[in-house]
């Protein structure tokens, strides 16, 4: 049964399996866009130069950026343009983590793909931070900060449930998974499961 049939075939009875608004424990809501069709298929000889004009678009408004990214071919997804852009030495990363603190769903959806992307497995607290922080900075607004902060927590506990459980199967680690954890900046620090 889907989870937004649970709440009407449940009529308010609440069990442990349950939130507040009556959808199981279960069901969390997972975020996606449809990602367009690119407008311009052959780009070719002009990719760097459509690349240099999607980071100045980006440098101005960051969601057209990305948006230009993904409508010209540069990039499959939104996640994949955000990360793109990123490795661009130009590219304005106070907007970037500014735009990535936003509350807006894509915003969401993004914070979510880029810091899965990132090499958080077998890192400490701050090992985990200065990761997802490397290519951005963090904004001025404390409730962009949090947003951040709070994603790159559920992204780093996700990904260590997902190993715990992978070794109560006796599958074998992802290369990110290795152990004794490699520290940022040779930190002594409790990392990994040992958290």
């Amino acid at each position: 049964m889907p989870c937004g049939e649970f709440a009407e075939a449940n009529d308010g009875d609440m069990s442990d399996d349950e939130d507040r608004i009556g959808v199981p424990a279960q069901c969390e809501p997972e975020l996606f866009f449809v990602t367009p069709s690119p407008m311009i298929r052959q780009i070719g000889l002009h990719m760097p130069s459509a690349i240099n004009f999607a980071v100045r678009i980006f440098n101005l408004c960051p969601s057209y950026g990305v948006g230009f990214t993904v409508m010209a071919g540069l990039a499959e997804n939104y996640t994949a343009a955000f990360n793109l852009l990123l490795k661009c030495r130009d590219v304005d990363r106070d907007r970037a983590g500014d735009f990535l603190g936003e509350s807006l769903s894509v915003c969401h959806l993004l914070r979510f793909g880029l810091l899965d992307s990132f090499p958080l497995m077998q890192t400490s607290v701050i090992g985990a931070l200065l990761v997802a922080f490397r290519l951005l900075r963090l904004p001025g607004d404390l409730e962009k900060v949090q947003r951040l902060v709070h994603s790159v927590a559920v992204v780093w506990w996700r990904k260590h449930n997902a190993l715990l459980a992978d070794e109560a199967d006796g599958v074998e680690p992802h290369a990110d998974a290795r152990w004794p954890p490699q520290q940022e900046g040779g930190a002594e620090d409790v990392a990994g499961l040992a958290l």
